[in-house]
């Protein structure tokens, strides 16, 4: 391990060096076990991990996002002859006429109703494929209804197109269904939503829905290696648990220790799995768990914790088996059961942990507009507070890069943003970096884990999407998934991360919480808007964008960002952002970070409610800041300070340096370091 740990500087350290005294690796281990894959052989050997027992039966994190089409592929169940359906548009004054190609569609907005469609292959399908020339938005409203179901917003989705289609006045608009647990049988009605400019008349070209079949052996192939598979926008470390397969594990208990893991089925998983668990010791057998139907069927799409207690094995050796059964005429193509992160966890320990870490970053967030960097607005007193009480603030945090992809393999590597090279589709220009761009680097969550540190994370998507490789290292790696639609983020981050943490009280580990609350689009966060800006009004339902025009030659391929205002209801629609409006935009920005900083002091209560605030080494970050139109500049990917300027508060768990104000430049890469100096990791090395 150590010939791939990053050289980085160490300048955050000062504050914090010494070791905390709650750090002991006196106790030895409840369980020993021997382990063997499909197989009961192997010598038992000890593994003692950190200052307590735990021994992960995925011992090695995959690293590798498991991707749908690596187990299906496509297959086309229904392709709509326009001729022969009976389609209308939601407005009685907006006529459809066919075209040689196509419906005509009408100017503005069209709402294309398809009524008594019982073709049953519907069901079936889990990706929706439309073509449409001439449309003047990047995504197209698909909604369903069944017989009795009126349209609303559970069953409506948004299908989007690519930049460089809808430059050329064509698209393809796509969704996989497979995520949305609103797709249900008996669909009766469809509606697409189709807006245009005033005069236009976009052609709809074809309606394609495609099912999913396995690809041959691809499963059983799989199965017997761990994968990091997705379940409801979560991401763990699985095996799949394929019918008239058993995954067997043999243990020596020689205390009071518990098996924990999780159950979780895709939401497409319509047929009912039962999952058991037995215990077996020479002729005998123990049933531990048994879960009837609750991994598929209609509890199919999330995971399911489990813990059970292996103390009546003490002194004994015995094998757990994990088997499944379908209930049902078997259908690999519509899922299988997943087996996430099973675990041995020793009951009684008699050392204390290790320091914790929880590590928050706030995208876009630039540190002079922080009350607690000096901002004449009271923009965030909550972390103001906290600050004073327990945090150490850095006051010139340099960030690596003016964006978030690069900046956060930064922030976990240590490396600089030249050293990684990790970059992804900047300015429409695409660099192929691979599936997981970070797989080659260390990352912080797996060298922590590797030191038996539980790893959990939840992100708010997009960039930090789990298939840019940030899931790696991560038992649980937690996500966002519809930016267009991010009003409750920032809170359900919150919530997730307080309970994940109270279910790791006894155990040393890493949480990553974060968050583009203070990212664009911005909007007039109340009450916040009305308390800093009362003096500015917002549109009713606004919002502040970024737009990138396509690079040209004659700016030299540049980059630039404008701000456009989009209003909703009758005579909404998107325009530039006026020099006059700047005032707007940077209230809007700051009432963000006020919700932010809200949701921060929730946050900061839900730590010290959990006992945690003695032993947990907390720091609040960015990746990057944000122009506000400082140089005529709009948004990030510049190399300016509004854009590379970030805060940085650490609150380390023994008090050592709360209060102090550090004055002397620091960068974005002195903080995995510094972790790892706090956790008392080197001498581990």
């Amino acid at each position: 391990m150590a010939s791939r740990l990053p050289v980085v500087t160490t300048r955050l350290m000062a504050p914090f060096r010494g070791r905390f005294d709650a750090i002991s690796s006196r106790s030895l281990g409840a369980v020993i076990l021997a382990f063997g894959m499909f197989a009961c052989t192997g010598s038992p050997s000890t593994i003692r991990v950190g200052d307590t027992t735990r021994v992960r039966w995925i011992e090695h994190d995959p690293q590798e996002l498991l991707y749908e089409d690596e187990l299906l592929e496509n297959v086309t169940l229904v392709e709509w002859s326009f001729a022969d359906i009976e389609w209308r548009t939601g407005r009685p004054d907006k006529v459809i006429s066919r075209g040689r190609d196509g419906l005509l569609l009408g100017d503005q907005e069209s709402s294309l109703k398809l009524f008594r469609w019982t073709n049953a292959a519907l069901d079936d399908v889990r990706v929706i494929e439309v073509q449409i020339d001439g449309a003047s938005d990047r995504s197209v409203v698909f909604q369903w209804r069944s017989e009795d179901e009126p349209f609303d917003a559970t069953r409506s989705v948004r299908m989007t197109s690519t930049a460089e289609n809808a430059a050329r006045g064509e698209a393809w608009y796509r969704t996989d269904l497979d995520q949305v647990p609103g797709w249900t049988t008996g669909v009766a009605e469809i509606r697409l939503g189709v807006r245009s400019e005033p005069g236009s008349r976009p052609l709809l070209r074809s309606f394609t829905g495609y099912g999913k079949r396995l690809r041959v052996g691809a499963l059983h192939r799989l199965a017997a290696h761990p994968q990091k598979v997705e379940v409801d926008h979560e991401v763990r470390n699985s095996y799949f648990l394929v019918p008239g397969q058993e995954l067997v594990r043999r243990l020596e208990v020689m205390g009071p220790c518990d098996l924990r893991f999780a159950l979780g089925s895709q939401a497409t998983v319509r047929q009912p799995f039962s999952v058991r668990l037995v215990a077996r010791w020479g002729e005998a057998e123990e049933v531990l768990l048994e879960t009837g139907e609750e991994v598929g069927g209609v509890t199919g799409g999330h995971w399911v914790e489990h813990r059970v207690s292996l103390a009546p094995f003490s002194g004994r050796t015995v094998d757990l088996v994990f088997s499944a059964t379908a209930s049902a005429p078997l259908d690999l193509a519509r899922g299988v059961p997943v087996l996430a992160n099973p675990e041995v966890l020793a009951v009684e320990s008699s050392t204390k942990a290790r320091p914790s870490v929880l590590l928050v970053s706030v995208d876009a967030l630039r540190a002079d507009h922080l009350s607690l960097y000096g901002y004449t607005l009271p923009t965030s007193p909550n972390l103001d507070a906290w600050a004073r009480r327990a945090g150490t603030v850095f006051q010139n945090v340099v960030a690596p890069s003016p964006w978030t992809l690069p900046s956060h393999v930064s922030m976990f590597t240590g490396l600089d943003a030249a050293h990684h090279g990790v970059n992804h589709d900047v300015g429409g220009v695409r660099v192929q970096t691979g599936d997981s761009p970070n797989s080659k680097l260390l990352m912080m969550a797996e060298i922590l884990r590797d030191v038996g540190f539980a790893t959990g994370a939840f992100t708010g998507g997009a960039y930090m999407n789990p298939r840019f490789g940030f899931a790696q290292g991560f038992d649980v790696y937690g996500y966002w998934p519809d930016r267009a639609r991010d009003e409750k983020e920032i809170a359900t981050g919150v919530d997730r991360a307080l309970a994940w943490m109270e279910a790791h009280l006894d155990e040393p580990f890493l949480y990553f919480l974060h968050t583009y609350e203070v990212h664009d689009p911005y909007r007039a966060r109340e009450p916040h808007f009305s308390r800093l800006a009362p003096e500015i009004e917002a549109p009713p339902g606004a919002r502040i964008a970024l737009v990138s025009p396509p690079n040209q030659a004659v700016g030299g391929f540049r980059q630039s960002n404008s701000f456009v205002l989009r209003t909703q209801g009758p005579g909404g629609g998107e325009r530039p952002v006026s020099e006059e409006e700047l005032p707007l935009v940077s209230a809007m920005y700051d009432s963000g970070i006020s919700h932010m900083d809200a949701e921060l002091g929730r946050l900061f209560d839900g730590i010290e409610d959990l006992g945690l605030a003695d032993r947990l080494l907390v720091v609040i970050t960015a990746d990057h800041g944000e122009a506000l139109g400082e140089y005529g500049l709009a948004g990030h990917i510049y190399p300016y300070d509004c854009n590379l300027l970030i805060p940085m508060v650490v609150s380390a768990p023994d008090g050592r340096g709360a209060g102090r104000v550090i004055k002397d430049q620091v960068q974005l890469v002195d903080l995995l370091p510094t972790v790892l100096d706090a956790v008392d990791f080197y001498p581990l090395l």
